[in-house]
C-alpha cells in the first residue's frame, strides 16, 4: 500500500501526485487559517525521504526534496519509472509532487485529498493531521473501502538537504 513504512518513498517506489477530492458541503471553501501546522520540511516514516509541504491557493500541495540515496548503482537520479503517464516515466524523482490541492475538511478537522500511487495507477483517500508540533499523521485507504488502512508518522526535517536532493544528516 501507498503509505507502508517500509516501501514509502524508498528510491524504487515513487509516489506521483495527489487528485483533488473535494465537496463544497464537506470541505470549508478555504483552509488558510489551518495551513501553519502544516508548512515545512516532514521527514517520511520510513526516513527514506523529505517532503516540502505548502501553501498553494488556500490548499495544500507537496513535493519529494530530499531522499536518503537519490542516484542508483550507475550514479543515474531515480526516475518515476512507474508512472501510469508514459510521458511522465523519465521525471525525476526528485522534485515530484506528493500532494496537490489537499483541502481543508473543517468536519474532521484536517486536510483531504486522493493520492495517486504512480506504482500501481491506484487511488487512495489520504488525510494529514497535526496532533502535536513536529508531528503529522499521514493516513491513506483505498478509494471507496476506507475500513482499509494505514496509518503513519512524519516528523519535522531537521537536516540538511544537498543541491543533489540528497539528504545530509544522520537522521534514523
Amino acid at each position: 500500500m501507498f503509505l507502508s513504512i517500509r516501501r514509502f518513498l524508498n528510491p524504487s517506489i515513487v509516489v506521483s501526485g495527489l487528485l483533488l477530492f473535494a465537496s463544497t458541503d464537506l470541505f470549508g471553501q478555504d483552509g488558510s487559517v489551518h495551513i501553519g501546522a502544516f508548512v515545512g520540511r516532514w521527514l517520511t516514516s520510513s526516513k527514506q525521504g523529505v517532503v516540502e509541504i505548502y501553501e498553494c491557493g488556500g490548499t495544500l500541495c507537496g513535493r519529494v526534496v530530499g531522499l536518503r540515496r537519490n542516484r542508483d548503482g550507475n550514479g543515474v537520479p531515480w526516475r518515476d519509472g512507474y508512472s501510469s503517464d508514459p510521458e511522465a516515466r523519465n521525471r525525476p524523482v526528485c522534485g515530484s509532487m506528493v500532494f496537490r490541492n489537499l483541502q481543508w475538511n473543517d468536519q474532521r478537522s484536517n486536510w483531504a485529498g486522493r493520492l495517486y500511487d504512480a506504482e500501481n495507477g491506484k487511488e487512495y483517500e489520504g488525510r494529514l493531521t497535526v496532533d502535536r508540533p513536529g508531528e503529522m499523521r499521514l493516513r491513506g485507504s483505498l478509494v471507496h473501502f476506507s475500513w482499509w488502512s494505514e496509518t503513519v508518522t512524519w516528523t519535522l526535517y531537521q537536516g540538511e538537504l544537498g543541491a543533489d536532493c540528497e539528504m545530509r544528516d544522520s537522521a534514523r
